[in-house]
């Protein structure tokens, strides 16, 4: 829409949020829910959306410090000038999200 091919824009989630382990010990699965807030700013614009998002996973404990986990979650967010991020992209959105690293415990 006339705008350079490149150009910066930055959104910066922030997610607060609790979850429950269902067992303890070596295997940790657990279930948990965020709130998220996601700051943005596009093309000089500025703009916050909010949601809700529902999370499960797993921790896998190697040590009693040290383990690797696998995450997924499903939610949705809602705000304004969002839409300006890419043509066609909308201001309300379903989040989905799969995530897999380490995890320490302290």
């Amino acid at each position: 829409d006339g705008d350079p091919e490149m150009q910066w824009n930055t959104i910066l989630p922030f997610n607060v949020g609790a979850q429950y382990l269902i067992a303890s010990g070596s295997v940790q699965p657990y279930v948990g829910a965020d709130l998220q807030f996601i700051p943005g700013y596009v093309k000089e614009a500025g703009g916050l959306a909010m949601g809700l998002r529902a999370r499960g996973g797993i921790n896998i404990l190697l040590t009693d410090s040290f383990g690797l986990n696998a995450n997924v979650s499903a939610g949705f967010w809602s705000g304004s000038n969002f839409d300006s991020v890419a043509k066609d992209f909308s201001n309300t959105a379903m989040v989905p999200q799969g995530s897999a690293g380490a995890v320490l415990f302290f």
